[in-house]
């Protein structure tokens, strides 16, 4: 009968053993003491790093007390029949690793060294570390929003989908001149500038329909004094994307209300400093038709050509203009030359004909000293230039003639051979086509000489009308 009780007991043990190594769960089967007795399964030995034989007959691995829990205290009371579910504990390991179990401890009765009454406890150990390691990096991530919202130098404020703040930090509620709470519950329509209303509300519209997955925008907004500030926000969702209007806005705001001005102001004497410039260069052109006579308009004309062709060809409107006001002084440098030499009504002498040669150099040496904001310098001095490297002063060649110059050069052709001269009439509008185009690509640019030929065929002498802006 022994040996039959003996083999049942067996028999059960082994299948104990097996249900206990199929399980994924940790299990450890100790006495009131914490000393395992029985059920140190294979998922304990990975979980606690100790084996079966280094565990039977021992004080189960105390857990410290980082989660504030004593585990003697646990086994104590399951003990005395309370049942322990999902109690979490930490436990360092011999090798230096810590693992997060969560705790299930249950009485049982007596079924190990025949003394019935006494309690033994089972306990279930689950692993739930990667769980743990995931929360403390939610919270250390949360812990550095918190700091980052709270002490950040950019004003920031959670908005909700209906455009109320929920949430504002200090310095939004500093660039508002109120207290954080008193921005919680306002409506963002509230604090922006009455005109800006419409734009702002439809941004944000944009950005919680996903139509757009940020903005950046510079808007007008009221103070808690009423006075006006520029705000740059930029704006994206935070939160659940699953559905539509889900999540809340986190808003960025810089007060850009000091830049505003100073760009304004700078815009400002921009502007003042360019008029002074077209001013300055207007009454050199004047100087010259007034010693000039002969060649009143001349300047004047070509500047209306050039600036005709610069616009036909597409290029910018500053490059535009800086074409026409540098074709206003081009013969600038004519005021050194003698005055009987610009009004001879004769053919020139070759040594005439040097003098008015240096024009262009005379030209460059005086405007050189003027900072002007576009390359007046360059076009005064190389306007009399050609492509294949035949013209004057310097006999520069192709790409080595800015291109300001190159369009000057066809405009003064155009204009001087349709023009009076001292020395021989208008030879006619036909007459300077021909030249331009005899020379296309040899002397003159072919994309200015069609531009410039387009333009005469379809205004005639009109386009040598100036007119200035």
């Amino acid at each position: 009968m022994k040996k039959t009780d003996h083999s049942l007991r067996s028999t059960l043990r082994d299948r104990v053993d097996a249900l206990l190594g199929a399980l994924p769960t940790a299990v450890a089967i100790m006495d009131r003491d914490g000393v395992v007795r029985y059920g140190w399964n294979p998922a304990a030995e990975s979980l606690f790093g100790r084996t079966r034989s280094e565990a039977i007959g021992r004080v189960i691995p105390l857990f410290d007390g980082d989660c504030s829990v004593d585990f003697a205290d646990l086994l104590r009371r399951a003990a005395t029949g309370e049942t322990i579910s999902g109690t979490e504990l930490r436990y360092d390991r011999g090798d230096g690793s810590s693992v997060y179990a969560s705790v299930s401890l249950a009485p049982a009765a007596n079924i190990v060294g025949g003394r019935r009454g006494t309690r033994i406890i089972v306990g279930l150990f689950e692993d739930i570390t990667q769980r743990k390691q995931a929360e403390y990096l939610l919270r250390e991530s949360e812990e550095r929003f918190r700091s980052v919202f709270e002490d950040g130098q950019l004003g920031m404020a959670i908005v909700d989908l209906d455009t109320r703040i929920v949430q504002a930090n200090r310095r939004m509620a500093k660039v508002f001149g109120c207290a954080p709470h008193e921005l919680a519950g306002v409506m963002v329509k509230d604090l922006s500038h009455p005109d800006d209303v419409p734009d702002v509300a439809a941004r944000i519209e944009r950005l919680a329909t996903g139509s757009i997955d940020y903005f950046d925008a510079e808007n007008r907004y009221i103070r808690k004094d009423g006075s006006t500030l520029v705000g740059r926000v930029v704006g994206t969702l935070i939160g659940s994307t699953g559905e539509a209007r889900s999540g809340h806005i986190i808003a960025m705001l810089e007060d850009v209300t000091a830049r505003r001005q100073t760009q304004e102001e700078l815009s400002n004497t921009m502007a003042k400093l360019r008029q002074s410039m077209r001013q300055a260069i207007l009454a050199m052109a004047h100087i010259v038709e007034v010693r000039d006579p002969y060649t009143a308009g001349h300047q004047e004309r070509v500047a209306c050509l050039a600036r005709a062709i610069s616009q036909t060809l597409g290029l910018p409107e500053d490059e535009v203009s800086g074409i026409y006001y540098a074709s206003l002084v081009h013969d600038i440098g004519k005021i050194s030359i003698p005055g009987e030499i610009l009004s001879k009504p004769g053919r020139l002498s070759s040594a005439e004909f040097e003098l008015i040669r240096v024009h262009p150099q005379a030209g460059y040496d005086i405007v050189r000293s003027i900072d002007f904001p576009w390359p007046v310098n360059d076009i005064v001095l190389q306007h009399h230039e050609r492509l294949d490297g035949s013209g004057y002063p310097q006999g520069l060649m192709g790409d080595q003639i800015s291109y300001g110059a190159v369009i000057v050069a066809v405009a003064d052709v155009v204009e001087a051979m349709s023009s009076h001269r001292p020395y021989r009439p208008a030879l006619g509008v036909e007459a300077a086509l021909d030249e331009i185009r005899k020379n296309r690509g040899r002397l003159y640019d072919p994309g200015v000489v069609d531009a410039c030929e387009s333009i005469v065929l379809a205004q005639g002498i009109d386009a040598l009308v100036s007119s200035i802006p």
